[in-house]
């Protein structure tokens, strides 16, 4: 009887560890130990600032609110120059000239007129300008899809009837 009565209590002191170290019990004394040996070393170091509630950390709470955005940082420093590409090419270039263009005198609404030269199938316009004007001056010339357009006034009273666009085009 006196060996079941001591088979008994071992059962339950054992059962009462498990619960105890499952419960995190025995975990927190070694915390609480730990943490006091810390402060402990910390005093013999000179430290006496030294102190229980610094070492001593409860469980995590729960995650804060976002604070607000801060100043936006420096500009990074300059990146390495890239490797150069491969060496471009034409081909060849080629001049359109565009339908010739009559703007009669300045004292007419027709004094006011535009010229297209359009660049082939197969080409690529890079370039253009006009020819054709001496008396008057142009008012607009660029790119218009795949052709140069220009744009003039004849200021002249004599009518102007060699005025074109000309296109540069690459292939």
């Amino acid at each position: 009887m006196k060996l079941k009565l001591i088979a008994v209590v071992a059962v339950a002191v054992l059962a009462f560890a498990g619960v105890a170290k499952a419960s995190g019990l025995f975990d927190q004394d070694s915390q609480r130990i730990s943490a006091l040996r810390a402060v402990e070393r910390a005093a013999l170091q000179g430290d006496s600032g030294a102190s229980a509630s610094r070492v001593l950390r409860g469980p995590k709470g729960p995650r804060g609110i976002r604070g607000p955005k801060g100043p936006k940082g420096a500009a990074g420093a300059k990146g390495a120059t890239g490797v150069p590409g491969p060496a471009g090419t034409f081909g060849t270039v080629t001049q359109v000239i565009g339908p010739r263009t009559t703007l009669c005198g300045s004292e007419f609404t027709c004094s006011i007129g535009s010229a297209h030269a359009e660049c082939p199938p197969g080409t690529r316009v890079v370039g253009g300008g006009f020819g054709g004007l001496y008396t008057g001056e142009d008012f607009f010339s660029f790119a218009a899809g795949n052709g140069w357009s220009v744009g003039a006034a004849n200021w002249s009273e004599i009518p102007l009837t060699n005025f074109y666009a000309t296109a540069m085009c690459a292939s």
